[in-house]
Formats: C-alpha cells, sequence, structure tokens
C-alpha cells in the first residue's frame, strides 16, 4: 500500500464525535459481527456481519452521518408539533 492509499483509507475510517455525547466511537467485534460503540454513553453503531467485504468502511460511513439524520428528524418532530 502506497502513503497516499494508506493516508485515504486511514481518513475513510476516521470516526467523529459521538452525536450524542461527543465521546469517542470505537470499533469493536462480538460474535463474529463488528460496530462502533462509543467510549462515554455506549451507544452503538448497527451491528454488521463481514462475509467477503470489511465493513468497516460501511460502518464509519454510517457513525459519521448519524448526527446530521438525527438533526433533521428531531426537526421534522418539532415541525409536525408546532403545525
Amino acid at each position: 500500500m502506497t502513503p497516499e492509499q494508506r493516508k485515504a483509507e486511514i481518513e475513510r475510517l476516521r470516526l467523529l464525535p459521538c452525536p450524542f455525547c461527543g465521546g469517542q466511537g470505537m470499533f469493536c467485534e462480538e460474535g463474529g459481527g463488528e460496530f462502533i460503540e462509543c467510549d462515554r454513553c455506549m451507544c452503538s453503531s448497527k451491528m454488521m456481519f463481514p462475509e467477503m467485504d470489511e465493513v468497516k468502511g460501511l460502518l464509519a460511513e454510517a457513525w459519521n452521518t448519524r448526527g446530521g439524520k438525527l438533526a433533521a428528524l428531531e426537526a421534522e418532530v418539532q415541525d409536525e408539533a408546532a403545525g
């Protein structure tokens, strides 16, 4: 792996802070599945079971976009409550 490829892989797997408490997300494995869990509030991503593909990139993408989805859902609920 070239240095450029390694840098891209590190960036692809970089986890943003937990959208709920700001804690650090960690990659975890249990029972053959992989997931991300916050080291502070213990919230976690969905569990994925890799068959032939590596799933850490998919988990990181889901973890890193959750806050935006949560904010959109909260705004929608507030709009419905106000309307």
